[in-house]
């Protein structure tokens, strides 16, 4: 296997992992928002994607 192959191979793997854990954090902070206001008696909209507004109205 190449220099570049491998290269590849790992910038993918590491693009994943990077991936799961920004997951991973979201539905954590998620999780504790979610608590935090339950116990306030407070009911909170869901969480919006950081990025997924595209600037117009459709």
């Amino acid at each position: 296997m190449s220099v570049a192959a491998w290269g590849i191979r790992l910038a993918r793997e590491a693009e994943r992992k990077a991936g799961e854990s920004a997951e991973q954090a979201r539905l954590m902070f998620a999780d504790v928002l979610a608590e935090a206001s339950e116990r306030a008696g407070e009911e909170v909209p869901p969480l919006a994607v950081a990025g997924s507004d595209d600037g117009h109205d459709h």
